[in-house]
């Protein structure tokens, strides 16, 4: 008499599928842990920037420029000159020679290519304004170089491009709040990617946790029907009755 043996055959693919619906409900019960992720992270570049970054503070100063032959009209054919040349008149704000001056008047301790890395210039197209922006580590600093440069810009266009005059439309202030680095830009940031990152732990637990939760996966997994399941009873203690097989749910 031959007996038969009843193999139980796994799946051989090795494929792995996602209940999308099961994770998504999954993050939703893990929404505390994402959130203390993203907030930890946070605060932790925070904490960097504080401890190992140095604020910068911006300083800016607006000047016009107006060629005109004569000081009682001002003819279209001036400003049409004004605007062609507004380029001339910015670069002529990081020449050498304004730099030097500059340094020697405020008495700085640093190079003409180190002063020009601080300073940026921005001229709107078709417009004579000029608007001239100064960084420093100390809110102090950027105004006094924004001051002595454009008194110094003014000066050294009149003297190179035979202007009459360069008007100052807004003076250099002291800068009351860092303009670098932006702490809520990099909060963000930061809040973002450790959430996603602890999502994505979650997510791949949940893809790659193969132990058996309930009688579906059974089914699943092992192509079978269930016939019956036993219930976990504990006693009054608390401790699982030794004559009974457990079920996890």
């Amino acid at each position: 008499m031959q007996k038969q043996e009843n193999k139980i055959q796994k799946p051989q693919s090795s494929e792995i599928r996602v209940d999308f619906i099961t994770l998504l409900s999954v993050l939703l019960k893990k929404w505390y842990m994402i959130l203390i992720a993203g907030m930890d992270a946070g605060l932790a570049i925070i904490l960097a920037l504080l401890l190992f970054s140095t604020p910068d503070y911006v300083s800016n100063t607006t000047l016009l420029i107006l060629n005109r032959e004569s000081t009682s009209t001002v003819l279209y054919s001036d400003l049409e000159i004004s605007t062609k040349l507004t380029n001339d008149y910015g670069r002529i704000v990081t020449s050498r020679a304004v730099l030097d001056r500059v340094i020697q008047e405020l008495g700085l301790d640093m190079s003409c290519e180190e002063l020009e890395k601080r300073i940026d210039v921005s001229i709107p197209y078709d417009t004579r304004m000029i608007y001239i922006y100064v960084k420093a580590e100390s809110p102090k600093l950027a105004y006094q170089i924004a001051n002595c440069l454009q008194t110094v810009v003014s000066d050294r266009m009149a003297e190179v491009m035979d202007i009459e005059a360069v008007n100052v439309i807004d003076y250099a202030s002291i800068p009351v709040y860092a303009s670098s680095p932006r702490y809520s830009l990099y909060f963000i940031a930061a809040f973002l990617a450790g959430a996603f990152l602890m999502a994505l732990a979650i997510s791949v637990l949940f893809v790659t946790d193969d132990r058996i939760k309930s009688p579906e996966n059974i089914e699943e997994l092992l192509s079978l029907s269930i016939l019956a399941t036993i219930p976990l009873e504990h006693t009054e203690s608390g401790k699982r009755r030794n004559n009974q097989l457990p079920w996890r749910k």
